[in-house]
């Protein structure tokens, strides 16, 4: 190590550096021999995955949408936020329009909706009465001069995307009193954004956080994943052969469409559609999963074609289908099969101690919000088949198609669930036994704590 010295003055904190000794040594080269016939993996894009085809009518929609350049007046106000409500008042028109699960229509708003919305918004008072909001819903809803296909889409008891921006400005121009006119040195102009900008502050921003939640970032967060991809693709002939013959129960104009009521029925056959609660979330991804459309006249603007099936499916399975967690499915030994899972829970949960039982379903039955999508797919896919499978005694039979599920059954399996009597254990089967069991334990603390009580 060399010695100390003493840096010069003004090069305070240098001092030379020591020599260093570098060591190498040589290594062979392996050289390992290229397998024959080696194709490369390309990596996973959205534009090649199962996806791809709703993502491109999605992009001609909003190139569709901009069309051809504004006028100079229609670019300023939209640089003035008008375009920014107007996508707020659309984003709110699709989540009321949702929202009630009598309608069998989910595109438009009721009357009931409309009001759920202004009372939402905290605009039913005194200045705009519930007898005001009824008359600007009646306004709004008269054609004139419609073509023969707007009217043919526009249900005139119900408020169409244009029918709902129109009646909320109408709100704007009742609430802030915009028809009268503006106070001397006040630009007509100005009071009008402000009005606006008050409406956004005070209103809009009180609504439910998913009134304006953007479709595309599911897709983008969950959805267009590899690990999604696969898992779709692993029953996608299947899953077309289905979307396919639900589809060919309701023909429109000679061809087969799968709209809402097919969406419900193939939920409901599949096991995982058991409650009001779901039921409009099963509204809502039916809606939100469709591609974007500018002409709401054209037929399949109320359907879903076989790509935006395969994404109604994910948005309900990701968040309504409730699904145990890998350490339950392991506990229960139920291997991947649900229907195993809450047959064995069936089966331990009968009979014995009634609070024991309840605990251990509740404790079973929690589901794993961590759980990743493309996990709960795996696991909910083979699940809604079986169900399917069972649902038609082996075989999906319709008057243009038949699907066979069978194949999706054990042998033991179609001995026990297709047999006569068949048997078949669902979520919804072990939920109200969940029930039963949680009132039995409630009536026995009760008489417990009464036998104590009366005994002191």
């Amino acid at each position: 190590m060399p010695e100390l010295v003493e840096a010069p003055d003004g090069d305070w904190g240098r001092l030379p550096l020591p020599e260093l000794a570098l060591y190498a040594s040589k290594k062979a080269v392996v050289v390992t021999e290229r397998r024959k016939n080696a194709v490369a993996v390309p990596l996973w894009v959205v534009d090649n995955s199962i996806f791809a085809r709703a993502r491109a009518i999605r992009r001609a929609a909003r190139r569709a949408r901009r069309g051809k350049e504004a006028s100079p007046a229609v670019q300023a106000a939209r640089r003035r936020d008008a375009r920014r409500l107007y996508d707020r008042l659309i984003a709110a028109h699709t989540h009321y329009a949702t929202r009630n699960s009598m309608s069998s229509n989910p595109f438009d708003v009721t009357m009931t909706s409309w009001l759920l919305f202004l009372k939402e918004a905290r605009l039913i008072d005194e200045r705009l009465t519930v007898e005001d909001a009824q008359r600007i819903f009646i306004n709004c809803n008269v054609e004139h001069g419609a073509s023969k296909e707007l009217a043919a889409a526009n249900d005139d008891d119900m408020l169409i995307r244009y029918e709902f921006v129109e009646a909320a400005l109408r709100v704007i121009d009742a609430r802030y009193g915009l028809e009268d006119a503006p106070p001397p040195g006040v630009d007509r102009a100005e009071r009008i954004l402000e009005a606006v900008d008050a409406f956004t502050r005070d209103h809009l921003d009180l609504l439910p956080p998913e009134t304006f939640v953007d479709p595309d970032d599911f897709r983008r967060e969950e959805l267009y994943t590899e690990d999604c991809d696969r898992a779709l693709r692993r029953h996608d002939g299947l899953l077309k052969q289905l979307h396919l013959a639900f589809a060919l129960t309701h023909m429109v104009q000679g061809r087969p469409s799968f709209s809402l009521a097919e969406w419900y029925a193939f939920l409901t056959k599949a096991g995982i559609l058991d409650t009001a609660a779901s039921r409009v979330r099963a509204r809502r991804a039916f809606v939100y999963s469709r591609t974007s459309f500018v002409d709401n006249t054209d037929a399949r603007f109320r359907e879903l074609s076989y790509t935006c099936f395969l994404e109604a499916l994910c948005r309900f399975v990701g968040r309504d289908v409730p699904v145990p967690s890998d350490e339950a499915l392991e506990e229960v030994g139920a291997g991947e099969c649900l229907a195993e899972f809450y047959e064995s829970l069936w089966t331990s949960s009968n009979g014995g101690d009634a609070l024991k039982a309840s605990h251990r379903l509740r404790r079973l039955l929690e589901p794993d919000p961590a759980m990743p999508l493309a996990r709960k797919l795996g696991l909910v896919l083979p699940h809604a088949v079986q169900n399917l499978a069972v649902a038609h005694r082996g075989d999906l039979r319709t008057k243009l198609s038949t699907v066979r599920l069978a194949h999706a059954l054990s042998k033991d399996q179609q001995a026990k669930w297709l047999g006569t009597p068949g048997i078949h254990i669902t979520r919804a089967s072990i939920d109200h036994l969940f029930v039963d069991l949680s009132q039995q334990a409630a009536k026995l603390k009760r008489r417990a704590a009464e036998k104590a009580a009366g005994g002191h």
